[in-house]
């Protein structure tokens, strides 16, 4: 991992990295000003616009642009600015039972899965669309979902620790928030007119519990130090890119 000069952290094997590798393009060609943590408009980290300022910044928004990937959502305050959809994630998964039933959700204690709509998600993202619109006028947004974490037919979460599938039974109100994301996503790319380039199908079949998974466990040695689950293995990175290509049609 390395920080760069925004403070944001970045895995030299993350999808921008290896686009830009089979792309063949050079580093100002192609600006990562993505942010670990970073959400859309309400919740704790850096939010899509100030993300969008620092790419214009690095000269990454103008008239030569000719593509925009977004991908947020995950760590959104969707109920409550401050409980981001990755923290009521760590409190399910460490106490499924009395941490994310319905009435966590309704004490606050994690957030509401009936948030994350897709006219949430467009209220939130849509300022910042009708901004690199304007600023980047012939660039095509794709609005980029999230790689299968819970399996279609799975009511339950599960994360690898180590070689080790632990599944949480208890935990339907994140799986329900997560699958409501992707409907928002899709629902919000459809209201504005974005591409909506859909991880969760193009990854399906290898989220972390999977034989071949394509997402990290804890300490599973397949990245992220081994802390952090459900984000791309260095594989994982690999085939995002490589559906980057397919999107933009080269």
């Amino acid at each position: 991992m390395a920080m760069d000069e925004h403070g944001c952290i970045h895995s030299p094997h993350s999808w921008p990295n290896r686009l830009r590798e089979f792309l063949g393009l050079e580093q100002n060609d192609l600006i990562d000003a993505s942010c670990w943590g970073a959400d859309l408009a309400e919740g704790p980290g850096l939010p899509l616009s100030d993300q969008v300022r620092h790419a214009e910044s690095l000269g990454g928004i103008g008239t030569r642009t000719s593509d925009i990937f977004i991908q947020i959502g995950f760590n959104e305050g969707w109920s409550n600015p401050g409980l981001p959809m990755s923290r009521t994630a760590t409190t399910c998964m460490v106490s499924p039972l009395l941490g994310c039933s319905d009435q966590a959700v309704g004490s606050g204690l994690i957030g509401d899965p009936v948030a994350v709509t897709g006219e949430a998600f467009t209220a939130r993202i849509k300022q910042m669309i009708e901004y690199l619109r304007y600023y980047a006028p012939l660039a095509r947004i794709h609005l980029v979902g999230y790689p299968e974490i819970v399996p279609g037919w799975s009511a339950d979460m599960c994360a690898r620790v180590g070689e080790a599938y632990i599944f949480r039974p208890g935990t339907g109100n994140l799986v329900q928030t997560f699958r409501n994301l992707r409907s928002a996503q899709r629902s919000a790319a459809d209201q504005l007119g974005l591409d909506f380039i859909d991880l969760h199908a193009v990854t399906a079949g290898h989220s972390s519990c999977s034989p071949d998974p394509w997402l990290t466990g804890y300490i599973d040695g397949r990245g992220n130090q081994g802390l952090v689950p459900w984000h791309n293995t260095e594989f994982g990175h690999r085939v995002v890119a490589e559906e980057m290509v397919r999107a933009i049609g080269r």
